[in-house]
């Protein structure tokens, strides 16, 4: 069967490229053709996100402020070499088109938060105008969009009404699978993320990438994230305290000792090969999972609670997560031995 995949196919973090490989790769392992389906992202709601993510003439002051002038140079040169690693795998290991045109049988929408709306509403994530009748969604999520907002945003109606009309449907966090109720009065069934669904096999993990000399710890988080003075002070203790370097893949930190860009496996090789991960992201905290590498997760309240506190449970580490990034907590967790029976079994 020929399937296309609508998700963020072309956002520039290894996170969004882990799920998309993922599903591609178990889709493939059961005989399909699998295609990703592209299309152009709505910001209707979020202008300055337009300026950033749609690049024109109309983005050059948007970029200069937010890259070189906020983050300096090597920031906005280590992002470019991150963007540039993407493109290349994306274009060694997928096939691309257009979600209107493309010659499918049937799409898959998901993973990751392809229903949320607080930059613009996407139709064809809830099936409007794909080139197939047969719409399933996998391991979707609404991410921190409520119903408040679909009202707010007078989108309720299209995105019930395009839900209501999948094969099937299923939801990544019980957020996702409640709002879908509401929506729709279907049962969504519970399913994981495609990353936890896929297990990297090490043949996968033979690539050209340098690993530290050193035993490090990871820290992965997005660029404006983990700068605080007192997350930063409190990392940089622990690690020398326990002779390690920290290290920042796929993403720059100034402040660590080592930053390094990557692609996707790239990217899981070295998680795979850290004594330990510092995060606050949710692929950081699957990646970790899913290589046994011991971690501390944070949670950061205002942006994704929903998906993380979910994916804490049903992994069975709450017992990871940090209220803060400080030296107490940091200590306690890591002191806490990784259950990797317990993990592995949830796979």
């Amino acid at each position: 069967m020929k399937i296309g995949i609508l998700t963020h196919y072309d956002v520039n973090n290894q996170g969004a490229q882990l799920q998309m490989y993922a599903l591609k790769r178990e889709l493939e392992k059961l005989g399909h053709n699998v295609k990703i389906l592209t299309y152009v992202k709505n910001y209707d709601f979020d202008l300055e996100k337009k300026l950033k993510y749609q690049p024109s003439l109309k983005s050059i002051p948007t970029y200069l402020k937010e890259y070189l002038f906020k983050r300096g140079l090597t920031s906005v040169i280590r992002n470019y070499k991150k963007l540039k690693a993407n493109k290349n795998f994306r274009k060694e290991n997928f096939i691309f088109e257009n979600y209107a045109t493309a010659d499918i049988d049937m799409a898959i929408v998901g993973s990751d938060e392809v229903f949320s709306i607080p930059m613009g509403i996407n139709m064809m994530m809830y099936g409007h105008g794909v080139n197939t009748n047969k719409m399933i969604s996998y391991a979707p999520s609404f991410g921190q969009t409520d119903m408040n907002l679909l009202e707010k945003r007078h989108a309720k109606t299209i995105v019930a009404e395009g839900l209501k009309n999948f094969i099937c449907l299923s939801a990544r966090d019980k957020h996702t699978q409640d709002l879908i109720k509401k929506l729709t009065g279907i049962d969504a069934q519970m399913v994981c993320d495609p990353a936890i669904l896929h297990k990297i096999e090490d043949k996968e993990l033979e690539v050209n990438i340098k690993l530290p000399s050193q035993k490090y710890m990871v820290v992965y988080s997005y660029d404006h994230n983990m700068n605080d003075e007192t997350e930063v002070k409190a990392i940089k203790k622990y690690a020398k305290e326990n002779n390690l370097i920290t290290v920042s893949p796929g993403t720059y930190h100034k402040w660590c000792d080592k930053n390094i860009s990557c692609d996707l496996l790239g990217w899981v090789k070295i998680i795979k090969n850290a004594e330990c991960v510092v995060t606050d992201t949710f692929h950081g905290t699957i990646t970790a999972s899913i290589t046994n590498v011991p971690m501390a997760v944070l949670i950061r309240n205002s942006l994704n609670s929903n998906k993380m506190t979910d994916l804490l449970g049903k992994l069975g580490i709450e017992n990871r997560r940090v209220d803060e990034v400080s030296e107490k907590e940091l200590n306690k967790v890591f002191k806490t031995k990784l259950d990797v029976n317990i993990l592995n079994r949830k796979y």
